[in-house]
């Protein structure tokens, strides 16, 4: 709910575990972050990202810090709904924009590759094969495909995000439980661009396709039973 609740997960986290390889003699530290770090002004999950990132770059430490999009593939609830609403027809996206994705065993693979190799002071935007990221539509009609329906697209409005998400955030402080669509994740949603810009990490390279690796996710929902 409270910037407060944000910054202890994740700048005070982040503080701690740099306190603890300093103690330990560590001196590689992998940071991953958020592409939401980008803009932090949008959310107080941005907020708390970008302040962690600044306690990693002045840690004195060989750090490199990964900027991961939206992370997507078995066993992913945050990305669950999606595949719900498009399995009944719909999608429901903002107006306009891009952004990057990727699959949760590629993000694996850099963060393994970044681990076996020195970066100093380096920050990585990562994603997969889709290097100028996808539309909204565009990432719909490839679940729509996976769950094997032609998805009705409904672009919403920025003003109209903002009143759903007043609404959810009544009903969630009503009945106790967090919101499923917060303030900060309409303001970060309909923001234009979250599409993940390089450099290339040394050693890899994403081998996913949004298209295969949704299609998989899907596959994984239907055997586990959650679609």
């Amino acid at each position: 709910w409270r910037q407060a609740d944000y910054d202890a997960g994740n700048v005070t986290g982040t503080e701690n575990m740099l306190a603890t390889a300093r103690l330990s003699g560590v001196r590689r530290f992998i940071h991953v972050s958020s592409l939401a770090a980008r803009e932090p002004s949008l959310s107080r999950y941005g907020r708390s990202k970008s302040d962690a990132e600044s306690l990693v770059r002045n840690a004195h430490l060989d750090w490199t810090i990964v900027r991961p999009p939206g992370v997507y593939g078995p066993g992913d609830r945050e990305t669950l709904a999606l595949f719900r609403l498009a399995r009944n027809g719909l999608a429901l996206t903002p107006m306009r924009g891009r952004g990057s994705w990727i699959h949760v065993d590629d993000l694996a693979a850099a963060l393994l590759a970044l681990a076996q190799t020195s970066t100093p002071m380096r920050t990585f935007e990562v994603s997969g094969p889709e290097t100028d990221g996808l539309g909204h539509a565009e990432f719909a009609q490839l679940i729509g495909a996976a769950v094997g329906r032609r998805a009705r697209i409904i672009r919403i409005p920025k003003p109209l995000m903002l009143v759903a998400a007043a609404g959810d955030s009544l009903a969630a402080a009503m009945s106790g439980r967090l919101p499923k669509l917060s303030f900060d994740r309409a303001r970060y949603f309909c923001h234009p661009d979250w599409v993940a810009r390089g450099p290339a990490i040394p050693g890899w390279t994403p081998g996913i396709s949004a298209a295969e690796g949704i299609a998989a996710t899907a596959d994984w929902y239907r055997a586990a039973g959650w679609i």
